[in-house]
């Protein structure tokens, strides 16, 4: 027999394509007190005018403005507990999730039982007064846990986009030279218009998405252990190596060689490398 779950406000930041009502809400027990949003940027206003027992994050498949508000949230309520849904899924999102305090995290289809059952778990541990303090300023210090590397890969087949042609050349030529005046021409964009695109596309400068994917690929080429560091330097379109050393140890928290220590040691490199990209 289902637990019977007391009343609850619960936000739901439905980010996925379908902009249809979302069924899955409809099988929720009717004690819960459901706000859907569509939009990042009416969360905060929503905590603000009515306080939460809890907030869920629906993805299809994320990117990066809907984990950078989750982490956002996390950060400015922290005692608030966060429920992450997601279609598209990897470990490297899993251990991105856990170590931003993820409450939970779930791989749809979900199964309704199993989601409710969490909710009666956190029923008995939500209170309203704790959220109510850190909307009235309450800070938590938490080391910044940046996005996974791997979800702008999961993104470069998220459908078209205005710049999309950029993206399949970005895929097919990030050892090459590449200038955002060439991908603005290749999608028909003038510099200023492209640069704008790109942003609301993808949540990133193309200039920043560039270096983040590239850094991406590093890291899978330093998985080959007959691969010297300046091969791969070279290979993923940098042309110093002292400025990839310098970024590579931005994005990734570690010099390439360290990386490349850890990856022999047999450490999996993912427990470090998700603190780093995200193009």
């Amino acid at each position: 027999m289902e637990a019977i779950l007391p009343a609850m406000r619960l936000l739901w930041v439905d980010l996925t394509a379908d902009v249809c009502h979302n069924k899955f809400l409809d099988t929720l027990p009717q004690s819960l007190i459901v706000q859907r949003l569509k939009s990042v940027s009416q969360i905060a206003s929503a905590i603000n005018e009515r306080p939460p027992h809890l907030v869920c994050f629906d993805f299809d498949c994320p990117n990066l403005q809907g984990l950078e508000a989750l982490k956002s949230i996390k950060l400015k309520h922290p005692s608030v507990p966060i429920l992450m849904l997601t279609e598209q899924h990897s470990e490297e999102l899993v251990l991105w999730a856990l170590r931003t305090r993820v409450w939970d995290y779930f791989v749809k289809p979900v199964n309704r039982r199993e989601f409710c059952g969490r909710l009666h778990t956190l029923s008995r541990f939500t209170d309203v007064a704790c959220s109510q303090r850190d909307i009235l300023g309450r800070d938590i210090h938490m080391p910044q846990q940046t996005v996974p590397i791997q979800i702008e890969s999961l993104n470069l087949s998220n459908g078209l986009s205005s710049t999309s042609a950029a993206i399949a050349h970005i895929n097919e030529n990030y050892g090459e030279k590449i200038l955002l005046g060439e991908m603005a021409r290749l999608c028909r964009m003038g510099p200023y218009q492209f640069s704008r695109a790109f942003k609301r596309d993808h949540g990133l400068t193309f200039r920043e998405f560039l270096i983040r994917y590239r850094i991406s690929k590093a890291l899978g080429h330093f998985k080959q252990p007959d691969v010297s560091i300046i091969e791969v330097v070279f290979a993923v379109g940098f042309n110093d190596p002292s400025h990839f050393s310098r970024t590579f140890r931005q994005y990734v928290g570690m010099t390439p060689s360290a990386y490349r220590a850890a990856i022999s040691r047999g450490h999996a490199a993912r427990d470090t490398v998700d603190t780093g990209v995200s193009a």
